[in-house]
């Protein structure tokens, strides 16, 4: 079973490294969801760590 911190890790790694390919509004709410996410992380807060990851599992490289 995977473990929902490390997951997030990599996925906030993921989507930090995209940002600067985004539009600057998913560029905006991608550093939300990055926030939103290490907040959780820090605060220990299970469910909005499973929210957040989906969050961040949807933000992808815009297609050209």
């Amino acid at each position: 079973m995977p473990n929902i911190i490390t997951d997030l890790q990599q996925n906030i790694s993921r989507v930090e490294a995209l940002i600067p390919s985004l539009s600057e509004v998913a560029a905006s709410h991608a550093r939300a969801v990055v926030r939103e996410a290490k907040q959780a992380i820090s605060l220990n807060q299970y469910e909005a760590m499973r929210e957040a990851l989906d969050d961040l599992e949807v933000i992808a490289v815009p297609k050209r």
